[in-house]
Order: structure tokens, then sequence, then C-alpha cells
């Protein structure tokens, strides 16, 4: 059976191709000098509009993910609810599911059971990032469980300290991206590709720009404020 023929380029990475693109126009531009004004001004632009969609690509793959997996009917659920589309979740993707019911679960809401021995899961629907109290918890029922591995998942982030304590525990942590990401594979939603991934990166891209902009005035007008202070108002010459 023959194999089927993977993603095209343009689908992969239309931001490339875009920025490449306009590269190209720039210099044939250039090359023609007075008589390329048109094409050095559509390369101009083009490779502007490539390099905004490489910027905000990561942030429009995650809106997409999280429109495809309804993270925000997930924001409203209970815990119970999380942990049971959790157990849907993993069971989907090959595990032997236990819910580690009540107040005594020890550290650990979902049990794993697959190939590669018990994992235990903490399932954290959170508003608010989750800290490292969650990691030591998970790490503690490792041992309780006589699992071999242990994950926190969670509707929301981590903090910079649970991050930490994870990386140097070899726990698995999900946050918010990849628990969409994770549950549209789940659902047989195809990937964002090409145009339709493309003009969404380039409007998250110019969002993050405008960010930027405005932070780096805020910075320059706090600057000016300090440092005009440190002098003192001129006197008049009576």
């Amino acid at each position: 059976m023959p194999s089927r023929p993977g993603p095209s380029l343009w689908a992969r990475h239309p931001a490339v191709i875009v920025t490449t693109c306009g590269l190209v126009l720039l210099w044939f531009g250039e090359a023609l000098g007075k008589a390329g004004a048109f094409f050095t001004g559509l390369g101009f632009l083009t490779a502007a509009a490539g390099v905004l969609a490489m910027t905000g690509s990561r942030r429009a793959r995650g809106r997409y993910d999280a429109v495809q997996a309804s993270l925000v009917s997930i924001d409203q659920m209970s815990g119970t609810q999380f942990e049971v589309l959790l157990t849907w979740l993993f069971t989907t993707t090959g595990y032997r599911v236990s819910r580690v019911a009540g107040s005594g679960d020890l550290g650990a809401d979902l049990l794993l059971d697959g190939p590669g021995g018990r994992t235990t899961v903490q399932a954290k629907r959170w508003s608010a990032p989750v800290g490292h109290a969650a990691i030591q918890q998970v790490v503690a029922a490792m041992a309780y469980y006589r699992a071999r591995g242990a994950m926190v998942v969670t509707n929301a982030t981590f903090s910079r300290h649970a991050r930490r304590l994870a990386e140097s525990n070899q726990v698995v942590l999900w946050d918010r991206d990849v628990l969409a990401r994770e549950l549209r594979r789940a659902r047989g939603v195809p990937p964002a590709t090409g145009a339709a991934l493309f003009w969404p990166a380039v409007g998250a891209g110019m969002t993050l720009l405008w960010g930027w902009l405005n932070r780096l005035a805020r910075v320059t007008a706090s600057y000016t404020t300090s440092s005009g202070s440190k002098w003192p108002p001129r006197r008049r010459r009576q």
C-alpha cells in the first residue's frame, strides 16, 4: 500500500514561505533599481506579514486548539467533571484509567496503567497558576501507588517554581495549551494549516507587537519622569 503524502510545506510553514517570498521580492526590486520600486514595496509588506505570522503562530495555534477543545466550558467544570473528562481522554489514548475518589487520594486523582507501567495524575481544574505543592503531592503519590511516572494536568498554567520542581523530579506537566492540543487530537480535529493558520497568526503577531510597543512606551515614560525628577527646578532671575 502506498503511503499517504504528508502535509505540504505551505500547510506546515506558511509564515516561513511568505517571509521567503517577501525577501526574494525585496532582492528583485533592489536589483532593478528605481524601476523595481513596486517590487521593493511589495516585498517589504510581504516579508513584514511573514515575520508577524512567525511571531504569532504559537499563539494562533493555541487559540485554535482552545476553541476546538472547548476550554471555555472546561473552565466552568467542577473538579469531578474535569476528572471525568481526563478519564475519557486517557482512555482514548490506550490507558486503563482508575479514579481515586474521596479525600484520601494521597496526591493522585487518576491512575494510568499502560505498557510503560503506572502513572499517577493530579487533576487541577483551577483559575490560577498551579504551584509547587501539586508537584510535591504527585511525587509522594508515586511511592504510595508504586508508579513509575507522574503527571499534573490543569486547565490553567504552572508557576515558575512548579516547573522547576517538576523538571527536577521528572514530572510531566500539561498546562492549558498542551491540554487543548491533546483534546483536539483525541476528538480527531485536524490542526490549523496553510491560510487557515497564516492570517490568524498575523493578527496574533500584530497584537504581540502592539503590546511590546506599549510596554516600551511605558518604560520610556517612567524612565524620563524619574530622570527629570532628579534635577531641581530652575530659579527665576530677579
